[in-house]
């Protein structure tokens, strides 16, 4: 529930929510990979492992929200033809339709891949449910703590070598046709899905290592982590707030990277995020225990679909606002 919204406030585009969003997109990303291995461990509920078999476990896992997905898409591709600035239809034009479709685009570095977009996000999620089965049959079969903890600790690894090759990029690629993405470092280090499906990997062996806890820590140990988990989190956004240039427009492009930055786009939410989905799946301690309300469990359960469909009411909302008298000239 707080990852949702932190997500929606940083889209409102106002100064204090700066960098929340990041934050609550890693905790999204380690959480399903957590929740995965916690509903699906030793159960017997998935197929033998095959290409096939994967394939259909992530699009059933991301069937109930397809048509939402669709309709989020169209809405927003409306804007490609009405307004200041229009596009036409061309073969990027449709080649970028089709991989929107299918989950697809972050995989290319078009500029303006994800035509709703937070979709871009589901690029990630379905590339990690379609490596889950090959990996709960590993942590089934020949798994141990220290394994688990060593494949966190490669995982970081591996995310810290591609923040090395983002901060050997440009943070500005000219392209005169306008296709490719001005802001290759910000694709890199953020959007594509090779770099951060590592974080829901990291969920996988978090919940591995939930379910073979060993010890019931007391509530005081429990509500302490929690506290540590809250000022990680707390001192990661604002890591990443005073480390992010302020965006740069030109009549073509928005450039939001920096190459020295690197490590502020997924990375320095990682430990927070760690310790505070382990704490709270505890359920012992004072600060889960708080938000733990019919509220927060509302919001939780519609945020799958609130993720998809606040962009494009915000979308629609700023339309409005600049059209409005007296208002053309202001941010939405």
């Amino acid at each position: 529930a707080i990852a949702f919204c932190s997500v929606m406030l940083s889209h409102t585009g106002l100064a204090f929510f700066r960098g929340v969003g990041a934050w609550g997109v890693s905790v999204f990303f380690v959480l399903s990979g957590f929740v995965l291995v916690y509903s699906y461990y030793e159960k017997n509920r998935l197929a033998p492992c095959s290409i096939g078999n994967n394939l259909f476990f992530a699009c059933s896992k991301l069937k109930r929200l397809f048509l939402l997905h669709i309709l989020c898409t169209l809405a927003m591709m409306v804007f490609f033809f009405v307004g200041d600035k229009t596009e036409s239809i061309s073969f990027v034009f449709v080649t970028r339709f089709i991989l929107n479709i299918f989950f697809l685009q972050e995989w290319v570095p078009f500029e303006f891949r994800s035509i709703n977009g937070v979709s871009w996000f589901l690029c990630t999620i379905l590339l990690g449910y379609f490596l889950f089965p090959w990996f709960l049959r590993l942590l089934e079969k020949n798994y141990s703590i220290s394994k688990a903890i060593y494949c966190v600790g490669l995982c970081l690894f591996i995310e810290f070598g591609f923040g090395l090759v983002v901060a050997s990029l440009s943070p500005e690629i000219y392209n005169e046709n306008e296709v490719w993405t001005y802001d290759i470092p910000m694709w890199l280090g953020y959007y594509f899905p090779l770099a951060r499906v590592w974080d829901m990997i990291i969920g996988f062996n978090l919940g591995y290592l939930f379910i073979h806890r060993e010890r019931v820590l007391s509530s005081v140990k429990v509500t302490s982590l929690e506290t540590v988990g809250v000022l990680f989190a707390v001192l990661s956004c604002y890591l990443y707030a005073i480390m992010s240039p302020a965006p740069q427009y030109d009549e073509n492009a928005v450039i939001m990277s920096d190459p020295h930055r690197w490590w502020t786009y997924s990375l320095v939410f990682i430990l927070g995020s760690i310790i505070l989905i382990y704490t709270f799946a505890l359920q012992n301690g004072f600060v889960s225990n708080m938000l733990s309300n019919r509220v927060t469990q509302y919001l939780a359960k519609i945020s799958p679909y609130g993720f998809l469909i606040h962009f494009v009411v915000f979308r629609y909302l700023m339309a409005v606002n600049y059209r409005m008298p007296g208002f053309e000239e202001h941010e939405f």
